[in-house]
């Protein structure tokens, strides 16, 4: 009967290759490894937090610039009407 270590979908290893001395020399460099890919996933997560920071703050800005200029057109035609409506009394 072979006995299997299953971990997180990295390896299968059984009895027949490790012996039980060489366990803990497998455990620690699994955590190694482990620890690694977590500190690159937590790297990963921070540039992919700023990254969505930096593109709400570009929405933001884009938003106020198409803000601004639908105010200057509501403006433009409000100033329209107006003279139409002063030329059509005239």
């Amino acid at each position: 009967m072979h006995s299997s270590y299953y971990l997180a979908g990295v390896e299968t290893i059984t009895s027949e290759f490790v012996n039980a001395a060489e366990i803990p020399v497998f455990s620690r460099t699994l955590a190694l490894c482990f620890n690694a890919l977590q500190d690159e996933l937590k790297t990963s997560i921070k540039e992919k937090q700023q990254d969505a920071v930096t593109q709400l703050e570009q929405h933001a800005e884009e938003r106020t610039q198409i803000e601004a200029d639908i105010y200057k057109a509501t403006m433009k035609l409000e100033h329209v009407n107006k003279e139409n409506q002063r030329f059509e009394e005239v």
